[in-house]
């Protein structure tokens, strides 16, 4: 009879529980809903007041843009392309991003802020932080972190090794190809040199005879003399291998010397781009000067450019040498040498797509910055206490 009654004195407990774990469930379902609800409203209330301000800065600039597109075609007389335009209108996306990404900094503080003269005054101070502040400190903390050797150490060490050394060499070279053809010097710039079949049989060199130009003594002697003309030919090619040997060994440890101290600037140059992205406005910088062919981009496509003409210029400057040098045996490097026929250069300016390419990874930023002022104002507001 007693197990009766509690089971029958459970059953209604059970129940109330139930309807309890019920309601508080339904509570909670409400109650998170109009969360939900709440957090929905403030994000369309603030999308559209972003929205609004951004139409406002875009009518703006657009007015601006228009006005000096058509001072720089009327006064200037600049002859536009398709991808001059097309540059043109990313220039303006990326102006309206970057503007943007102030005005959603401005946002942000308002919601941030319980007055109006903290917001101004908050978003004035960071604007002096990200555009005055944080941009110009990059290349001094890069500096600090990595060490780059002075520019005129780098330039001192390659005018020794291009100039002083260089001549050295080189005249030690050529003091041992006279000696192997049988001179003996007699002095810093004169050798007897025996030549086999001419007249006379010795003859004296001055040194600048065959490394530089020959005298006009020496020139009748070689149109006269074919066996000294054959000597003074194999003399004459042997001491410009030996500069040319010389040369190339001190260019390439010239240039393993240059390219050390391009490697570590350009390492210091990187670290301190990435560390200017602390700021909306290095982007900005960025992508309108690669936009506009006046950036980093232009200059490195103009640096290979320059390159591979130099390459093709100094081809056509030795074939012109040695053309001449067979018609002239006096012929030296430095004689005259009429290089009218030589290639022109011309510089081949990138592509619209190739622009927009080196200039996406910037607009990107702009709009992250944009991105994270504009959630970080929405979590403002939604904790906002409106009491």
């Amino acid at each position: 009879m007693s197990s009766d009654v509690s089971s029958t004195g459970a059953a209604p407990s059970n129940l109330i529980g139930v309807i309890a774990r019920k309601e508080l469930l339904d509570h909670l379902l409400s109650l998170k809903f109009h969360v939900c609800l709440v957090a929905m409203a403030v994000l369309l209330a603030l999308s559209a007041k972003w929205v609004g301000g951004m139409l406002v800065l875009a009518v703006s600039l657009l007015a601006a843009w228009l006005a000096a597109a058509v001072v720089v075609l009327v006064e200037s007389g600049a002859n536009w392309g398709a991808d001059d335009a097309l540059s043109l209108l990313a220039l303006g996306g990326c102006s309206l991003l970057y503007g943007g990404a102030f005005f959603t900094l401005a946002l942000m503080f308002s919601a941030l802020s319980s007055r109006s003269s903290v917001s101004v005054l908050s978003s004035l101070l960071a604007w002096v932080l990200l555009v005055f502040v944080l941009p110009n400190i990059s290349p001094y903390l890069a500096a600090q972190i990595v060490r780059v050797p002075s520019l005129a150490v780098l330039e001192r060490d390659l005018e020794y090794i291009t100039d002083n050394e260089r001549d050295n060499l080189g005249r030690a070279g050529t003091e041992r190809v006279y000696e192997q053809l049988g001179c003996v010097w007699v002095s810093s710039r004169f050798a007897e040199c025996t030549v086999p079949g001419a007249p006379g049989g010795k003859y004296t060199l001055e040194y600048a005879d065959v490394g530089g130009g020959p005298t006009e003594a020496m020139k009748q002697r070689i149109a006269s003399n074919p066996a000294f003309r054959q000597f003074y030919e194999q003399l004459r090619k042997a001491v410009e291998e030996v500069w040319a040997d010389v040369n190339r060994a001190q260019q390439a440890k010239a240039g393993r010397l240059r390219d050390a101290w391009r490697a570590r600037a350009d390492n210091q140059f990187n670290l301190a781009q990435r560390l200017s992205y602390t700021s909306p406005l290095p982007p900005f910088v960025y992508a309108a000067t690669d936009l506009s062919l006046t950036g980093f981009m232009s200059q490195r496509r103009f640096d290979r450019q320059v390159g591979a003409y130099d390459e093709g210029l100094e081809k056509y400057l030795w074939a012109r040498y040695h053309e001449e040098q067979a018609k002239d045996p006096t012929f030296t490097v430095d004689s005259f040498l009429d290089v009218s026929t030589r290639p022109r250069f011309t510089y081949v300016p990138p592509r619209f797509s190739e622009r927009l390419a080196e200039v996406l990874p910037f607009a990107e930023m702009l709009a992250g910055w944009n991105l994270a002022f504009f959630t970080i104002a929405v979590m403002a507001f939604l904790r906002f206490d409106v009491r």
